[in-house]
This record gives structure tokens, C-alpha cells and sequence, in this order.
């Protein structure tokens, strides 16, 4: 997402789960970076979504984060969500919350999308993509292979120097 957010000059607000993730994103050039763990989180969310004016949020591994960044998010956000990677991923925000500051949820996926479905439109967007691809952004640093089932190992994984998890799926289950 930082790498189509900087390609577009979009502003974004990147949530690392530490400090060296946050290092990494302002080297690819993130201005907005905050680490979870820090003891202003939730303060400093707030103050940079009204900065920023966000209007989306993009939740794409499960809605913990989002359950805890709610509250700080500016009065009519939509929080688009990807999916649910575990069993205790589930969207817990108060619904005075989401009335209070009239706040959408609202799936995402890349397959239901109307550039997706589009020809014309997907031929644009991959011809825009390939032209980011190289960008180090993209670039996944391969960390510890997991089972599916131990799904919830591969989410709570930190890897050393940025490493990511990489979930393997069985075939013909």
C-alpha cells in the first residue's frame, strides 16, 4: 500500500508492530509511521487521521488494530476489510463508537473490484503497477515457512531485519 500511496501522492498513516518496521517505512519514504506498542498510540492515531483528513482505512489481516484505532479515527471513515487471517480476528468496535463518528465497514477484496471485472480498466491498472513493481516496497523479505494451521503462529511472527512470514497452503485439501 506505501508504494501505490507514494506512487499517487496520497497521504498515508503506516502502523508498524516496532521500531525497526517503522525505520524501514521511513526509508522507503513514509512520512506517517506508528509503532502500536508505543505508549502514545492511540493519541498520536488521533492527531494525524484529523491531520490527514483520512477517509479510508485499510484492515488487511484481521481486525484487532482496528478495533483498538477506532476511537481515534475522524467522524465518517469507511474501514475497508481484507479478510480475517485467525479465529480471533474479529471486529469489536462499540457501536457508539461507530454512530457517534459515523463510521463504515465495508469488505474488500481485489477480486470483487470493478477494475477487477473490468478488462479495460485491469489492462490500466497492471500497466500502472508494473511500473512500481521494483520499487522496494514490494520486495518481501522471506522469513519462517508456517503451516496453514498454524495460522495464528504466522500472525503474531516477528522476524529479525524485517523478515516476513510466509504461510503454505496444502493442495486438494
Amino acid at each position: 500500500m506505501l508504494g501505490i500511496a507514494l506512487a499517487n501522492r496520497i497521504p498515508v498513516l503506516c502502523l508498524v508492530r516496532d521500531e525497526q518496521g517503522k525505520q524501514e517505512l521511513r526509508n522507503f519514504g513514509a512520512d506517517n509511521v506508528l509503532v502500536q506498542e508505543s505508549k502514545a498510540f492511540e493519541e498520536n492515531t488521533t492527531e494525524i487521521t484529523r491531520r490527514l483528513e483520512t477517509t479510508a482505512v485499510f484492515d488487511g489481516v484481521g481486525a484487532e488494530l482496528v478495533n483498538r484505532i477506532a476511537p481515534s479515527l475522524p467522524p465518517h471513515a469507511t474501514i475497508y476489510s481484507y479478510g480475517r487471517l485467525g479465529s480471533e480476528s474479529f471486529f469489536r468496535i462499540a457501536g457508539e463508537v461507530l454512530m457517534a463518528k459515523g463510521l463504515s465497514l465495508k469488505s474488500f477484496s481485489n477480486f470483487r473490484s470493478g477494475t477487477v471485472k473490468n478488462p479495460q480498466e485491469l489492462e490500466a491498472a497492471l500497466q500502472q503497477l508494473s511500473g512500481m513493481i521494483a520499487m522496494p516496497h514490494f520486495r518481501t523479505k522471506r522469513g519462517k515457512v508456517f503451516e496453514f494451521e498454524k495460522i495464528q503462529d504466522a500472525i503474531s511472527y516477528i522476524g529479525e531485519d524485517g523478515e516476513k512470514p510466509i504461510l503454505r497452503a496444502v493442495r486438494g485439501r
